[in-house]
């Protein structure tokens, strides 16, 4: 169970700070997530969960540090693109051959990640609020765990 919050912060931290167009809300900063106005689901609370997202040449670099009080905080780094196309995710970071696409819907960003066999399928969708200072991400997972969903609510410092 550790594992799927620590993939899917990495999904989430990554894919909600794809590369925005001229009319598009800028992701890029500082995020924090209001532990105690998100609803985590089956996935265990964490104490604090951060991210930092900062442009690259191909769209967005993001890092997402988890804290669950268990051993230490996690980090998970990747980097997003915005084209709407399932892309391989690296081998060495997640075996079990999954892909991840991302796109805008408005100015919702609506994203997937699923595995090649199809046992696994993560749909989230991040709107943010008019004064781009919040985002809004709901999450649904089905998976040969059971299928889950949450809510995180993350701020901009």
């Amino acid at each position: 169970m550790r594992k799927t919050i620590i993939l899917l912060a990495a999904f989430v931290g990554c894919a909600a700070w794809a590369s925005p167009g001229a009319d598009k809300p800028d992701p890029t900063g500082t995020w924090v997530c209001n532990i105690g106005q998100s609803k985590f689901g089956k996935v265990p609370k964490p104490q604090v969960m951060t991210l930092k997202v900062e442009r690259n040449s191909d769209g967005f670099h993001s890092v997402q540090t988890i804290d669950d009080g268990l051993g230490g905080p996690k980090t998970v780094a990747g980097d997003w693109f915005m084209d709407g196309k399932f892309h391989p995710e690296d081998a060495n970071a997640t075996p079990n051959k999954t892909s991840t696409m991302s796109r805008w819907d408005g100015d919702a960003l609506v994203a997937e990640r699923k595995s090649e066999d199809g046992s696994y399928d993560q749909k989230i969708r991040i709107t943010f609020s008019s004064d781009r200072k919040t985002a809004t991400e709901h999450v649904t997972v089905k998976s040969p765990n059971g299928d889950s969903s949450s809510t995180l609510v993350w701020e901009r410092q």
